[in-house]
């Protein structure tokens, strides 16, 4: 059991007005920890997908709308009461195709990172600290709002050919040894748990296997960035509302995911993310790990969480290490964003500190 040299990933979310105040929130105690730091995905990419959902597909030529959320009281109109009332979304007709011109996250980026850049100059970020930028796969952008398959199928490709545009352009933009790059997971992870799903927001049913969906993206998405670039895969089960879609069983699905995207990218993968549920210290739930083979990336293990503390990290730990010899670190289950308001931001990140320290 060794522990990575950097034995912290901040998944990507962190609550903060801008990209500066999360810097200087995360800075003091994980800024030489973290494997990279991100920006805390502020704006419209608060709320993850939903917001590419608002503020690129609702204002879409050549998309229309056919389903509205019913929404929550007191909230913007856009805003989701929950996995069922999701807005939803078809190709005008007489088109096969579509082009996506901006998603926003190349330009989030760039103005992130000067704001990185000037606070290492000043030495609130250390000089090593890398940063981070995170993008949603494409299943979990476009499957969910979509209800026929050419909607989806045209969307994706869309959405693809775009995101791979908007990864170049911050490779391009942001120096190869201070960049992390993470593709964040969830919906096709809950498919392979949910035989390709079976209730909303999973209903529309795609064609083939999962599985080599999953393999196809990871190839799509990795196969091109260059070898000098850090690269991570954030397997998820969701977190909307600070919840998730579905409990995981066990790490049978994450460990099949990793091994298998391992293999796929074309590339080497650096690290993966996998969440662990507050109330699994047990030894099935970490058992599949026998069978993870990642090849010399770093497990990080999101096993922290706010309402056991250090204690029962170090519980989840103590069960962890006696299934995962490899090179590893730790983590929350998802991001730092959308905590309880009872929930003290600097209290948890403090937490990741204490932990390693005591490892």
């Amino acid at each position: 059991m060794a522990l990575a040299e950097k034995p912290v990933l901040l998944v990507g979310a962190v609550e903060g007005d801008t990209a500066e105040e999360v810097f200087r929130l995360v800075a003091p105690d994980l800024g030489e920890l973290a494997i990279g730091m991100p920006d805390g995905e502020g704006g419209p990419r608060r709320l993850w997908v939903i917001g590419i959902w608002h503020h690129i597909f609702e204002e879409h030529p050549q998309l229309e709308i056919t389903r509205r959320p019913k929404g929550i009281e007191g909230m913007p109109d856009w805003m989701p009461g929950g996995y069922h009332d999701l807005m939803k979304f078809k190709v005008k007709d007489g088109l096969d195709t579509i082009t996506i011109d901006n998603l926003r996250y190349g330009d989030y980026a760039r103005e992130s990172y000067a704001t990185f850049r000037k606070l290492k100059e000043q030495g609130v970020i250390p000089s090593a600290t890398k940063f981070q930028v995170s993008f949603p796969f494409p299943e979990d952008v476009v499957r969910l709002v979509t209800t026929e398959v050419r909607d989806f199928d045209i969307i994706s490709a869309a959405y693809q050919d775009r995101v791979v545009e908007e990864v170049t352009d911050v490779i391009d933009t942001i120096p190869a040894n201070e960049l992390v790059l993470q593709w964040d997971i969830n919906w096709a992870v809950i498919a392979l748990a949910t035989d390709d799903g079976n209730a909303e927001p999973l209903t529309l049913k795609l064609p083939g296997d999962p599985l080599e969906r999953y393999l196809g993206y990871i190839n799509r998405m990795c196969k091109d960035i260059p070898t000098d670039i850090t690269l991570g895969l954030h397997l998820c089960y969701g977190n909307y509302q600070h919840q998730h879609y579905l409990q995981p069983t066990d790490l049978e699905v994450c460990t099949r995911m990793t091994n298998a995207g391992i293999e796929a990218a074309g590339r080497r993968i650096d690290f993966v993310h996998m969440p662990v549920p507050r109330d699994r210290h047990d030894d099935a739930y970490f058992a599949p790990l026998k069978d993870l083979d990642t090849k010399g990336a770093t497990l990080y293990i999101g096993l922290m969480h706010y309402t056991d503390g250090v204690e029962g990290t170090l519980a989840r730990l103590e069960t962890f290490n006696k299934h995962y010899s490899g090179p590893y670190g730790i983590a929350t289950e998802c991001g730092l964003g959308q905590r309880p308001p009872e929930q003290n931001l600097q209290t948890l990140i403090r937490m990741h500190r204490e932990v390693v320290e005591r490892l």
